[in-house]
């Protein structure tokens, strides 16, 4: 990286790189990392100052605070968006999944509506005689109006459904 020095207010910034040059640069949009990274490997150009040396707790060390500062709220914004990506991948998958279960549920409500009609209906017709479906198979026990019924009759037994009663047939004394 080609940095301009030729910035300062000092007779030596001709020739090295000081505070004044830092903040010209970083006021024109350079990243304090990138100012670090061209003091580094570019040392010799550097403020010879004792204080402006690593560790001095001077430009390098301010350097150095700002980098990390900078670093810092570049993960941390990182951190923000995958935050919102994620957040707004649980609020679709929930979207999602609650849709289905809506679904779901409107479903089994048609389901319990068609069943109840049915039931319904059901019951309406068995309440209503002329609808009754009658039933096949079944002799129902009656007065006896047929061939049947009548010859029971006459042979004094009253029981239907071609039952004899309870008479002494013979007596052998």
């Amino acid at each position: 990286m080609s940095l301009d020095i030729s910035f300062g207010a000092f007779p030596q910034a001709e020739e090295t790189f000081g505070h004044a040059d830092y903040y010209h640069h970083r006021n024109r949009g350079m990243t304090a990392q990138d100012l670090l990274n061209w003091v580094n490997s570019n040392f010799s150009k550097f403020s010879t100052g004792p204080k402006n040396q690593p560790g001095g707790g001077g430009l390098y060390d301010m350097m150095q605070r700002d980098a990390n500062t900078e670093r810092m709220i570049a993960d941390h914004n990182a951190f923000q968006e995958r935050l919102v990506e994620q957040t707004q991948s649980i609020q679709s998958n929930f979207d999602k999944r609650m849709a289905e279960m809506q679904n779901q549920m409107a479903a089994q409500q048609n389901a319990y509506q068609d069943n109840l009609s049915r039931m319904q209906n059901t019951l309406m017709a068995q309440q209503n005689p002329q609808t009754r479906e009658r039933v096949l198979g079944v002799k129902a026990a009656g007065k006896g109006d047929t061939a049947q019924g009548m010859k029971l009759r006459r042979q004094g037994m009253p029981g239907s459904f071609s039952r004899s009663g309870l008479r002494i047939s013979s007596l052998n004394v």
